[in-house]
């Protein structure tokens, strides 16, 4: 489960011409990919939310041994009571390549640093499984554990989906959450020309009426 950031689910919720993995960028829900062997990608966004919650995220992660992505990644919030910096911690392996045929699995483990606070505040481990139905629809089921400073555990889950609608367009839909925190949906649509991601979508709480966000990104692989 890809950056289950505090901005939208509260603490814990969360190259060549090689492509950029799916679903990546904002999106919280993860894949069971990793970027290229000896590549690297860097993605970028920003958020706005209803109640006037802003924030810049960039997040680089390169995969240097071929079985080990490495992200270190940083979050800039300016909030109605103040501002604040995340910083984000994680590395993912694989278990099963996608590529070999059925199912990919993932292991990604991330922590995260907050400048208000000035130590590390959060710690998730998240299993990310990646099935395709067809040449045009790949599905990601994320289960996890993750813990907040001073609070009790909390089960992640998320489920998502990339349709490939041709001419270099996806659509994107996710519903991700914690036991803890609550459910939250995601939909959004990618557009990718050469080794660049460009995408923008829309989020909201199920149990907020006042907690939409609106997400513009990029991506590139390098």
């Amino acid at each position: 489960m890809r950056k289950m950031s505090p901005l939208l689910c509260g603490p814990l919720l969360w190259f060549g011409a090689a492509p950029v993995h799916a679903a990546g960028g904002h999106y919280a829900v993860d894949d069971a990919t990793l970027a290229d062997p000896g590549r690297c990608q860097f993605e970028a966004w920003y958020t706005h939310a209803d109640s006037n919650h802003r924030s810049v995220t960039a997040l680089p992660a390169c995969n240097p041994t071929g079985n080990l992505e490495l992200t270190l990644g940083m979050t800039r919030e300016w909030l109605e009571d103040g501002n604040d910096t995340e910083v984000e911690f994680a590395g993912k392996t694989l278990l099963r390549d996608l590529e070999e045929g059925g199912m990919g699995v993932a292991l990604s483990v991330a922590t995260f640093w907050r400048n208000e606070t000035d130590r590390f505040e959060a710690v998730e481990v998240v299993l990310p499984v990646s099935v395709p139905v067809n040449d045009r629809l790949l599905t990601h089921v994320n289960v996890g554990w993750g813990r907040e400073r001073g609070e009790q555990d909390d089960a992640l889950w998320g489920l998502g989906a990339e349709l490939d609608l041709n001419h270099g367009f996806s659509l994107i839909g996710e519903s991700y959450g914690s036991h803890r925190g609550g459910t939250r949906l995601g939909a959004g649509l990618r557009y990718a020309i050469g080794p660049v991601d460009l995408d923008l979508a829309w989020d909201r709480s199920r149990a907020e009426r006042h907690d939409d966000a609106v997400i513009a990104g990029a991506a590139i692989a390098f």
